[in-house]
């Protein structure tokens, strides 16, 4: 008898696995829906439990909304750098947070770690680019240096013979939660934090966890294309908010 969703999503959690789902594409975006509002389920009670340290000033000063994204001195700049990260933002992350996470395919680690190391390297220049006010030279340093930096990287490994086929598979969970702690701590880049905020880490970093989670059960289960769909309407209330600020 086939799991419900909660179910399923709950057994994957205690059991990380590469058993993807028969499905045709209406069941696909029927579980996509359901998913949906389970994450944001979820994200919302995780944003509570945050909030109550915040209103008993455990972390002290800390807000629970993106603050480092950049300032343009254009409205339209900024219109089109929302445009921009809603297409780019969610391929860009899946390809490299979550493309690895499947049955041992060589190809799809090695894009995902030459992207790795290709957003490691730009973000050397991280301080310099909240200080850019061209839209596009922001967006091409965002993602397309990343790319750029990884297109030698990913010959070169190509190039490297190595086959750990069988550690791959027998610690997927493993790389599933490395991978899932790594978007997070990623992300956390994104606010504004003290140090003594990086004291209650885990439990600030539970929505990030939480949509991280999601994002790689629905890339394993239901394919990278509805993962890269899902991001896309998980970051739409938040590109949302960057508009209305704007205007």
């Amino acid at each position: 008898m086939r799991q419900t969703t909660v179910k399923s999503y709950i057994y994957f959690l205690k059991h990380p696995n590469y058993n993807s789902c028969d499905q045709s594409v209406p069941q696909k975006i029927k579980e996509l829906i359901k998913l949906y509002l389970i994450t944001l389920g979820l994200i919302f009670l995780s944003g509570i439990f945050i909030e109550l340290f915040i209103i008993l000033d455990v972390f002290g000063e800390y807000s629970q909304e993106i603050s480092k994204v950049p300032e343009f001195t254009s409205k339209n700049n900024t219109y089109i750098y929302v445009l921009i990260a809603m297409i780019c933002g969610p391929v860009f992350e899946e390809f490299m947070f979550r493309l690895l996470l499947t049955k041992y395919n060589r190809k799809f680690i090695i894009i995902s770690l030459s992207l790795i190391i290709g957003y490691f390297i730009t973000q050397i220049f991280n301080s310099y680019l909240l200080a850019i006010s061209s839209v596009f030279i922001y967006s091409i340093m965002t993602y397309g240096y990343p790319v750029i930096f990884a297109l030698p990287l990913f010959i070169m490994l190509n190039r490297i013979k190595f086959d750990f086929e069988k550690i791959w598979i027998k610690n997927h969970p493993i790389i599933f939660y490395s991978m899932t702690l790594f978007f997070a701590i990623v992300h956390m880049q994104t606010l504004t934090m003290s140090n003594e905020h990086y004291l209650f880490l885990p439990i600030l970093m539970l929505p990030f966890i939480v949509l991280s989670i999601s994002l790689g059960y629905i890339r394993i289960k239901l394919g990278i294309l509805y993962a890269i769909i899902f991001h896309f309407l998980i970051n739409l209330p938040a590109l949302i908010g960057i508009l209305i600020r704007a205007s």
